[in-house]
């Protein structure tokens, strides 16, 4: 007797698409805590095969408007999806070990000496944080439609006439950075009380120079880290 064959239903892009975004989510989510070891390449490339896991239950009846999606088409729309959800969750993960500034120099200024005003707030919108407070931080100077990405001793007199409370991590890991190249370091480190030195190197700054390192291998950063870490930090 022959098998008959499993007739799959018409199916709607859009409605796939949700599906994903839900499967995207929940499988970074258990990705990261319970395989802690995966990096963000590992857990990309899983979840992009469950995803297609997904969209292969209704191959080849899948469809936007009267055309069929390809393979190519649905693989190309997942992997934007799985990015997009991948980069949302690191950029809370950085939120949250340093503050929402630091995080969006890492993530979008980081390396780079220009950004179009366009584009940065294209993505900060996206994560509901006022292109205000980046143009107020001193990160950035604008001309026209670009922003020039100022450098730690660009920014030195910058972060010098800011109140205290309002420093950023990458505002006291610029400040750190900007004296070591100019030799000015350990007069700096003369002026400071053990509670001064424990702000100017929290744990957040250590995070912060941490990531820089990551970005930019620049060595200073890790050298600062390893200099005064054992000596501010008791």
């Amino acid at each position: 007797m022959q098998k008959k064959k499993r007739k799959t239903r018409k199916k709607h892009w859009s409605q796939i698409e949700d599906e994903i975004y839900f499967k995207v989510q929940d499988e970074i989510k258990k990705l990261e805590h319970r395989k802690k070891d995966l990096s963000q390449e590992d857990i990309f490339v899983i979840t992009i095969g469950k995803c297609l896991e997904l969209y292969s239950k209704y191959y080849p009846e899948v469809y936007k408007g009267e055309k069929k999606v390809s393979i190519e088409e649905a693989l190309t729309s997942i992997r934007e999806i799985v990015d997009s959800q991948l980069m949302h969750t690191r950029f809370n993960q950085v939120t949250a070990e340093t503050d929402t500034i630091t995080a969006v120099y890492l993530f979008y200024l980081a390396k780079k000496t220009s950004i179009s005003y366009d584009s940065l707030n294209k993505a900060l919108k996206m994560r509901s944080i006022p292109m205000k407070e980046i143009l107020e931080s001193g990160l950035v100077e604008k001309e026209g439609n670009i922003l020039l990405v100022l450098t730690p001793l660009e920014r030195k007199k910058i972060i010098e006439a800011k109140r205290k409370e309002n420093l950023t991590a990458i505002d006291r890991a610029h400040y750190l950075y900007a004296l070591w190249k100019e030799g000015t370091i350990f007069k700096f480190e003369k002026s400071l009380s053990d509670d001064e030195k424990a702000f100017w190197l929290s744990e957040q700054v250590v995070k912060t120079f941490n990531y820089l390192y990551e970005i930019e291998q620049d060595k200073i950063y890790q050298d600062i880290v390893k200099l005064l870490k054992p000596k501010w930090i008791k």
